[in-house]
């Protein structure tokens, strides 16, 4: 992975002349009467304010399993354009990996409409601040071409930061011929980190190995943890060179940029998988405070069912975890366990009876439940039958969990078919005696299951 993310920043203060609508703006400073001055910060203030709740907006879907808001939320923002972007490139400052995924994103739109835009990012290209400076150079490299003039000057300016910004913005696999000659030339830049990335990429370009692995691994050994971590990525698809990436990728997971750490874990997980050294670095990232980071921790713990007494108690943790999409995506890996999560057992029943959770969480709640405990399962879902919104959907749960006791019955003692069926039985009194729209043929599918469940214990 290496979507567009991160941070650039142009310090402005929250009213400032270049963010102020245009009718607002000629009013700003002139001796006019307080009343108009009045009503231009009002305005002012307002398009403050709606742009920064649009750029929250931004990273609602990775926190709430259902949520609309952040839908359009990059569009009305690209439509905005360069008012709104003094408000994103500050949004970089708040270290979230998610949201900077979709800033870097909204920034490339509106940077490709409005050269003045793309301009600014090039700017920071040489910024004191690695997130800043790391957020313009995804946000230019989303496409390159179509930023070719000013990253070709950005690539001769004086400060050898933007330089090398402005070659890394220019290694994106997408980029023309153009560029070539723009490598060629920095193979004698004055800068080492310069002329290691024109190294790199040009090596890379011709597919010549015994020159790729030299420049990747004088990467390792650079001052900038994102050139080190995006080289470190390139070696670690090499199997005769992961030796060399791993200590360096697993130093990065402690970066206090979450972007750096986000993308430092990817080439861990595959790592993980035939070095179980790494693993406890990974567990250990769930516990991690930016939700993306998080999630591409837990995306993957499933395939580690032989380590199961070492990560089930860390994802149940993470089901406590206040963002949505984090305890969803735990569950998904408790569910993929199944059996061996029988430890969760009690926090899924938790939080399937718990009436302020989405229907989403208890749902996903009740699917591992069904492949870890089917049996803690009917009970609870007999219970939720009562509930106005959440009965018909415990209903349907409940006749997939009965179909499939019944394919599996062998597997079941006579005393556990005993419980499952007066479970079932319960469930459709209550049925029989509820208002509610209950599905008729799920109805019959039920008594058919009970049926077969009951002959075969005689």
């Amino acid at each position: 992975m290496r979507k567009q993310l991160f941070e650039s920043v142009i310090a402005t203060s929250l009213i400032s002349l270049s963010i102020l609508p245009l009718t607002a703006s000629r009013t700003w400073g002139t001796d006019t009467s307080s009343k108009q001055q009045r009503k231009s910060v009002i305005v002012a203030t307002t398009n403050q304010s709606s742009i920064a709740r649009l750029i929250e907006n931004l990273e609602q879907k990775y926190i709430d399993v259902d949520s609309s808001s952040a839908r359009n939320a990059s569009k009305e923002l690209v439509s905005i354009g360069k008012p709104a972007v003094p408000q994103l490139i500050e949004g970089f400052k708040r270290n979230r990996s998610l949201l900077t995924f979709e800033i870097v994103e909204t920034l490339s739109q509106i940077a490709q409409k409005d050269a003045s835009v793309a301009q600014i990012l090039i700017d920071n290209l040489g910024n004191n601040n690695s997130q800043i400076r790391s957020g313009a150079i995804f946000a230019l490299s989303d496409s390159p071409s179509k930023f070719k003039t000013q990253l070709k000057k950005a690539a001769r300016d004086r400060n050898p930061r933007v330089r090398s910004g402005a070659m890394l913005a220019l290694s994106n696999n997408k980029v023309s011929k153009f560029a070539l000659p723009i490598f060629r030339a920095a193979l004698n830049d004055s800068n080492s980190t310069v002329r290691n990335i024109a190294e790199a990429f040009l090596a890379s370009h011709d597919k010549n190995p015994a020159r790729i692995t030299p420049a990747l691994k004088n990467g390792l050994k650079s001052n900038d943890s994102l050139i080190r971590v995006i080289y470190a990525q390139m070696l670690a698809n090499n199997d005769s060179q992961v030796v060399y990436a791993t200590p360096v990728l697993m130093e990065e997971l402690t970066n206090k940029d979450a972007i750096i750490r986000s993308l430092a874990i990817q080439p861990l997980l595959e790592i993980s998988k035939t070095n179980p050294q790494v693993l406890p670095v990974i567990i250990k990232a769930i516990n991690d405070n930016d939700s993306g980071v998080q999630m591409m921790a837990i995306a993957e713990m499933h395939n580690f069912r032989n380590q199961s007494k070492a990560i089930v108690p860390a994802l149940i943790r993470a089901t406590n975890n206040r963002n949505e999409i984090v305890r969803a995506s735990a569950i998904l890996e408790l569910k993929k366990l199944g059996s061996q999560a029988r430890a969760a057992t009690p926090q899924l029943i938790t939080m399937l009876r718990n009436k302020r959770e989405s229907d989403g969480i208890r749902i996903n709640a009740a699917a591992a439940l069904e492949k870890i405990d089917s049996l803690a399962l009917i009970p609870v879902l007999v219970n939720s039958l009562s509930e106005r919104r959440f009965g018909v959907l415990s209903f349907n749960l409940l006749t997939n969990v009965a179909s499939q006791i019944d394919k599996d019955k062998n597997s079941y003692s006579r005393t556990e078919l005993a419980r499952a069926i007066f479970g079932f039985e319960t469930a459709l009194k209550i049925i029989e005696n509820s208002e509610d729209n209950f599905s008729q043929d799920r109805i019959k599918s039920l008594q058919k299951s009970v049926a077969v469940l009951k002959s075969s214990r005689r």
